[in-house]
């Protein structure tokens, strides 16, 4: 067998052991755009990459696809094993609105960082793993509203700030 079938029998095994094996009612994908940049779409892919986190605690509900040229390049292929091996049926989601609309229950809160301070995003990460929270930069505090009126939770803004020298 070449190293490249070995590599594949591997890949299924692991598969096979992933957390989509025993799949949750209800799942989502969500395609992510290749806008990295902070004045791009960096903001909505740290929300979704939070909201992803605590919803797929206690099972897997949101998946997403990479762009062709992103590292992850085998995030549709798998989606596909998903599908057509496995059976599995998963939703669409458009936007973020979207995202939080569906999956919004399974989280407490938001944590807001500033784009002024790229670092406070790993703060606001941190922060909410620990509240099971969603992180959003200024601009989308009315996203996090919609679901949890005034529950921000430590904001990394003003924790960074505050203990920056």
């Amino acid at each position: 067998m070449s190293i490249n079938k070995y590599f594949i029998f591997f890949f299924v095994f692991l598969v096979s052991l992933s957390p989509f094996a025993n799949a949750a009612d209800e799942m989502y994908v969500m395609p992510l755009s290749a806008n990295w940049e902070m004045e791009g779409d960096l903001p909505v892919h740290a929300f979704l990459i939070s909201l992803q986190g605590v919803a797929n605690l206690d099972a897997p509900h949101l998946y997403f696809i990479y762009p062709p040229k992103w590292d992850f390049k085998f995030s549709q292929p798998l989606l596909d094993y998903y599908k057509n091996t496995r059976k599995m049926q998963f939703r669409k989601l458009k936007d973020a609105d979207e995202a939080l609309a569906a999956l919004g229950k399974y989280v407490k809160g938001y944590v807001v960082w500033d784009k002024n301070v790229r670092t406070s995003l790993i703060v606001a990460f941190t922060a909410a793993g620990l509240d099971e929270s969603v992180v959003v930069s200024e601009d989308l505090i009315p996203l996090g509203r919609k679901i949890w009126p005034e529950n921000e939770r430590r904001p990394a803004r003003k924790i960074y700030r505050s203990e920056r020298l």
